[in-house]
């Protein structure tokens, strides 16, 4: 099933160790371009990360900007299980976002509701991220960029578009 018909170029924030690139593809339709972050949490602080996106989005006339967050992602569930990880920035924010929201998922039952619900706080916490990043707001202020939420479940190989933004 196609979610989108319309042809644009549209960027994916992924996680590289999710490898879900084939399978985007076979969900959303135009020219589609892959950045990613382990994660899928947005590193901000990285002045080169963000300059490269910014070029990006401007040298491929991007349309649309999908943030997705599969549920089956080991480093969210690596945080979950309370595993040591490799600290990298990525996995502290992560760990962040499940203690500020912990009181929300002690009632799952299980790892996989947890890392959903922990994928759908962290895709709207990066959402946020992004809006307030200077250069991404002043692009995004001066040029209609759709701003999209996907939460993919490779398990179901399903897509579900959370949340969307036009600027």
């Amino acid at each position: 099933m196609i979610l989108d018909s319309k042809t644009n170029n549209k960027l994916f924030l992924i996680c590289p160790d999710c490898y879900i690139e084939n399978r985007i593809r076979s969900k959303f339709q135009g020219n589609l371009f892959f950045i990613t972050a382990l994660g899928s949490v947005l590193n901000s602080i990285d002045s080169n990360f963000i300059k490269s996106v910014k070029e990006l989005l401007v040298q491929e006339d991007i349309t649309e900007i999908c943030i997705v967050n599969d549920t089956s992602c080991r480093f969210l569930e690596s945080v979950i299980k309370g595993k040591k990880g490799y600290s990298t920035s990525a996995e502290k924010e992560l760990k962040w976002l499940l203690s500020n929201y912990l009181y929300r998922l002690n009632h799952l039952d299980n790892i996989k509701e947890t890392s959903t619900e922990l994928a759908k706080h962290n895709l709207i916490h990066q959402k946020k991220r992004f809006m307030k990043t200077s250069i991404f707001k002043t692009h995004l202020e001066s040029n209609p960029i759709k701003l999209t939420m996907v939460l993919f479940d490779r398990t179901k190989d399903e897509a579900t578009i959370m949340y969307s933004l036009n600027s």
